[in-house]
C-alpha cells in the first residue's frame, strides 16, 4: 500500500526520524490530534516493525501530554478514543512482540480513565494470554492500575488471573512457567488495589509458593523467595500462623552459600518477614546459628561476599533488633 511505498522511497530510517521529530513537538495535543489520526496512524500498518514501533510512541506522545487532563467529551475525546482503540488493536494483533510491548509501555497512567472502559480493558486482559512474559507482566501492571477506576469489571477478571497463577505453580511441569508465574505473583502482591483479593487466597498461595522453594532450580527458588517476601508485606500479622515453616525455609536458603543471588534474596525476604510481623529477636532464639552465620558473611572478604549481599545482611540485622550479650553468649555455647 501507499505507506510501504513511502517507507521504501524515503528509507525506513528517514521515516522513523520524521516520526520521532513529530513526537517531540511541544504543541498542545488538541491541535495535533487530527494530524496524528490522518498522518501517523497509517504507519501502524507499515511492513517495517521499527516504523510501527516509532509510530506507536509518536501517537502516545501527541494525543495527551503528561501535564494535560484527559478530555472525555467533544470532538477531541472522540479522536483520542479512535487513536487509543487503534493502538490496542495493534497490541493484540501485531506480529512483532516488540511492537506489542511498545504499545503497552506507552499506555501511561494518564490514560487510565479512558483505558478502564470495558471495551478497552477486555483487550488488555486478552494480552495476559500472550506468549511473551514481558507483555504479560506489563498487561498485569496496567490492569492493576485500572482496578481502582472500574473495579466491578476488572477485579473479577484479576481474581481469575490469580487462580491461574496458583494453578500454574502447583500443577505445571515446566520450571520456566513456574518461575514466570511466581514473578507475576510478585507484581500482583505489590499492587495496592489488589490486596483485598489476595487475602482470600492466603493458604493456597503459601502452600504453593513454599513448596517451590524446596526444588533444586536456583531461578525458581529466587522467584519463589521474592514472592514469599512480597506476600508477607501484604498479609502483615495475618501471616502469623504460617510463620514457623516460612522462617525455617528462608533461613535455610540464607545459609546456603552455593548461590549468592538466592542467598541475598533470602536475606531480603527475612527482613520483609520481620518487618511485616514485628517478629524481632525471636529468630535468633529459635535458630541459634542465624546470628553467627550473618556475622560470618559480614566478616568475609569483599571478593567472597559482594557488597550488595553484605548490605542486605546489615539491613536485616537492623530489622531483627539488638540481642543482649548474655543471650548471644548462650547462643554461641549452644552452637
Amino acid at each position: 500500500d501507499y505507506v510501504d511505498r513511502i517507507v521504501n522511497e524515503q528509507s525506513p530510517a528517514l521515516v522513523i526520524l520524521a516520526l520521532k521529530t513529530l513526537g517531540s513537538l511541544s504543541t498542545p495535543n488538541t491541535l495535533l490530534l487530527s494530524i496524528v489520526e490522518r498522518a501517523v496512524l497509517p504507519f501502524l500498518g507499515a511492513s517495517e516493525f521499527r516504523v510501527r514501533s516509532e509510530a506507536v510512541t509518536t501517537c502516545a506522545n501527541l494525543i495527551l501530554a503528561p501535564d494535560v487532563p484527559l478530555i472525555l467529551r467533544g470532538p477531541s475525546a472522540f479522536t483520542t478514543e479512535t487513536i487509543i482503540s487503534r493502538l490496542l488493536n495493534v497490541a493484540v494483533s501485531d506480529s512483532s512482540s516488540h511492537v506489542r510491548l511498545k504499545v503497552l509501555c506507552s499506555l501511561k497512567p494518564r490514560f487510565d480513565e479512558l483505558l478502564s472502559q470495558t471495551h478497552h480493558s477486555d483487550r488488555i486482559m486478552f494480552l495476559f494470554s500472550d506468549d511473551n512474559f514481558e507483555i504479560r507482566h506489563e498487561s498485569l501492571a496496567i490492569l492493576s492500575r485500572l482496578a481502582k477506576h472500574n473495579p466491578a469489571t476488572i477485579l473479577p477478571e484479576l481474581r481469575q488471573i490469580l487462580l491461574l497463577l496458583i494453578s500454574q505453580i502447583r500443577n505445571s511441569f515446566d520450571t520456566r512457567l513456574k518461575e514466570e508465574a511466581s514473578q507475576l505473583l510478585c507484581s500482583f502482591f505489590r499492587a495496592v488495589p489488589l490486596r483485598n483479593i489476595i487475602k482470600g487466597f492466603t493458604g493456597s498461595l503459601i502452600s504453593s509458593i513454599v513448596v517451590e522453594v524446596t526444588v533444586m532450580d536456583p531461578r525458581l527458588i529466587r522467584a519463589s523467595l521474592e514472592a514469599v517476601g512480597e506476600l508477607c508485606m501484604v498479609m502483615r500479622e495475618d501471616i502469623g500462623c504460617y510463620i514457623d515453616g516460612m522462617l525455617s525455609m528462608v533461613i535455610a536458603h540464607m545459609q546456603d552459600n552455593s548461590h549468592q543471588s538466592n542467598q541475598e534474596v533470602a536475606i531480603r525476604t527475612l527482613g520483609q518477614l520481620v518487618t511485616s510481623t514485628g517478629l524481632v529477636i525471636v529468630p535468633y532464639l529459635t535458630h541459634p546459628d542465624l546470628l553467627p552465620k550473618a556475622l560470618e558473611l559480614l566478616r568475609s572478604s569483599s571478593t567472597a561476599t559482594p557488597w550488595s549481599l553484605r548490605r542486605e545482611v546489615l539491613r536485616t540485622l537492623g530489622l531483627l533488633g539488638a540481642l543482649e550479650p548474655h543471650k548471644f553468649n548462650l547462643i554461641s555455647k549452644h552452637i
